[in-house]
């Protein structure tokens, strides 16, 4: 009854006590609902799946009721009528779906809570897609963020707590308080010139770490340490942006002598799931509902693909209710061996990196990353540029086999992408990455000229 009364905010854990602004900018008072929501995130996650729909559904109820402060979502929701009993069919599920253009064409007013100025940041996403997107989270998300992350990292070091190190370009709101630090790569590339920096960076915290890092940037520093045969001090390691194709993760598994674990997330809804030991994702179900939709946002049965569509419950200055992710996944209802009861998830690739011909051909971006993937040692890195309507330049920086193999893979990639395809090579030092330090790994022929 402790863990599900704190996870519910009541009594001793209400967000009224502990995100005053006098409160919660004093940090050491910080780790009093910290720990709090540390321990009972440890029970929840084995709860009997009764008890955590019951919870789930107090949650929605009261987000529910707090989004009627705003236009944008009175418009949306009944709250009169709103019915959770049955998540799956009621109610909740006719709620429309909204996405990031959703917001950006309406004025911020209508969906964030200008009252609470003092209690809010201000954030944005990367603008992977073209378009990026301005949002606004508050000290409630971010202190029960604090916990999830505790919990992913505590799994990925074996239950033990050390301090955690976020290899990454720029901090990210709610990810660790706890004896954690940031070591700004600035993006992937720099990993190789600042190895020995990051070593000693590690080794100044004495028993070990563990770090949280982009998948390209903790695969090129697996690749790094095998070429210069350096030891670094880590207890764990969360991967997280990016898919980790089985290459990535073997690589990275015998570069550092232990297990890498995936982590699921947005930098708008945060921390979404984690891998357990088993290697499953876990949905966060204490922070979000999850669902799987189709192109209507009707729910769809377990094992079957469709949207991501999420529910946070915790961000009560800009709430997200039924929020597009941009991403495909599957929810799957088969317990995990692992123990946990939290349902687990495969996500299999973002809606938005899809290339489209003007023949109506359509191809994923995880089609020709995959074909990548079978070819580790051939190419280190990869941009795809479109540059013409079936014309693509491909930028690598090389592995010790391309000069052998670029004739087999760019047969491959012209056959993946489009009977009419034409691949050419250029060799290059450097890829740039993104704002945020992420690999970008096609640059379609609208930004591509954009760019140019």
């Amino acid at each position: 009854m402790f863990a599900y009364i704190t996870l519910l905010k009541k009594w001793w854990r209400s967000d009224r006590i502990w995100t005053n602004v006098l409160v919660y900018w004093c940090r050491p008072v910080r780790y009093i609902p910290l720990r709090f929501d540390i321990w009972a995130l440890g029970k929840s996650q084995y709860w009997p799946r009764r008890r955590m729909i019951e919870y789930q559904k107090k949650r929605l109820a009261a987000l529910l009721c707090s989004t009627q402060r705003f236009a944008f979502w009175r418009e949306k929701i009944l709250v009169h009528s709103m019915d959770l009993s049955s998540l799956e069919h009621g109610p909740f599920s006719r709620i429309s779906i909204v996405s990031k253009k959703d917001f950006t064409g309406v004025s911020e007013t209508l969906y964030t809570d200008g009252d609470r100025d003092d209690e809010w940041s201000r954030d944005f996403t990367s603008g992977s897609t073209g378009t990026p997107f301005c949002f606004y989270l508050d000290a409630h998300h971010e202190l029960r963020s604090y916990a999830i992350c505790a919990r992913m990292f505590r799994t990925a070091a074996g239950g033990v707590s050390y301090p955690v190190v976020s290899m990454r370009v720029s901090e990210r709101m709610g990810v660790t308080i706890p004896r954690g630090r940031v070591f700004f790569s600035r993006g992937y590339n720099a990993v190789r010139y600042r190895v020995e920096e990051l070593r000693d960076f590690l080794n100044s915290f004495g028993r070990g770490v563990v770090m949280f890092g982009f998948t390209s940037s903790l695969i090129e520093l697996a690749r790094v340490v095998n070429e210069r045969r350096i030891s670094l001090s880590l207890r764990g390691l969360v991967a997280g942006g990016e898919a980790l194709p089985e290459q990535g993760r073997a690589l990275i598994n015998q570069a550092f002598g232990l297990k890498v674990f995936l982590s699921y997330s947005t930098r708008e809804l945060g921390w979404l799931a984690f891998e357990c030991e088993q290697h499953r994702l876990h949905i966060n179900e204490e922070w979000a509902y999850v669902e799987i939709t189709d192109d209507t946002g009707q729910p769809l049965a377990y094992g079957k693909e469709g949207k991501v569509v999420v529910t946070t419950f915790d961000n009560r200055v800009m709430p997200f209710v039924r929020y597009d992710t941009g991403d495909r996944g599957v929810i799957s209802e088969e317990p995990c061996s692992c123990g946990r009861t939290l349902r687990t998830i495969r996500i299999l690739g973002r809606q938005i990196e899809l290339l489209r011909f003007e023949d109506g051909r359509t191809v994923s971006s995880l089609d020709f990353s995959q074909i990548f993937d079978r070819y580790t040692k051939v190419v280190h890195q990869f941009q795809i540029v479109q540059t013409g309507p079936f014309a693509f330049t491909i930028k690598v920086i090389p592995g010790p086999y391309f000069e052998n193999y670029k004739e087999e893979l760019a047969m491959n990639l012209e056959s993946i992408l489009h009977p009419l395809a034409a691949v050419s090579w250029e060799v290059v030092e450097h890829i740039p990455e993104g704002p945020n330090g992420k690999a970008i790994k096609f640059i379609p022929l609208k930004r591509a000229k954009h760019i140019t």
